[in-house]
């Protein structure tokens, strides 16, 4: 066979190599491309996933944030209505002392400290307003004590022991602040049902 019968055999050989190569090459390139895309559409999915996750975790804490503030809001206008319910049953307080019955409250107060266990020389301190109320109340009951009226107060009364050691304050106004922690509940349930 002649060289150029040889060169063009080699050459034709080439070119057919070339275009095989050519096919590979496009094949692989083919593959690499969607491999590369498979990659990079699961990478974007896992993305997505994960900004996703972050963005319901910050709604979820935006959202138990807002139920928190709300549920604050909610217990101190409560709270503000449970205190007007005691206000306005201490200015209440402030008009016993006009009322009829008043003598015997006035008297079942005293009587209370008497049982509190003061000795029998103690001081009684009341408003001025019920001195001579006080003083016929004390009389009755045979009682040997000092009066002072130098306390302003809806009623009632303090004694102190003469030491000072023992105090015992039984006004109209320390009776509800001591009363409040326990009416306190059925006060709720009665203005919001709980």
């Amino acid at each position: 066979m002649p060289i150029e019968d040889i060169l063009g055999v080699l050459d034709q050989h080439g070119v057919d190599e070339v275009k095989e190569l050519q096919v590979q090459a496009e094949l692989q390139a083919s593959e690499i491309i969607e491999r590369a895309t498979r990659e990079a559409d699961e990478i974007r999915k896992r993305s997505v996933m994960s900004k996703m996750k972050a963005i319901g975790g910050e709604s979820s804490r935006i959202v138990t944030e807002a139920k928190l503030k709300v549920r604050r809001q909610t217990i101190v206008a409560k709270d503000k209505m449970i205190d007007s319910v005691f206000e306005k049953a201490a200015e209440d307080l402030g008009t016993l002392r006009d009322s009829p019955e008043y003598p015997k409250v006035l008297k079942q107060l005293l009587d209370e400290i008497l049982e509190f266990g003061l000795s029998k020389e103690f001081v009684v301190n009341i408003d001025p307003k019920d001195k001579r109320l006080a003083s016929n109340i004390i009389k009755d009951l045979d009682i040997e004590c000092q009066i002072d009226t130098n306390i302003d107060c809806c009623g009632g009364a303090k004694a102190t022991s003469l030491d000072g050691r023992i105090n015992f304050n039984n006004t109209l106004e320390s009776r509800l602040d001591r009363a409040r922690q326990f009416i306190r509940p059925e006060v709720t349930k009665i203005l919001f049902g709980e």
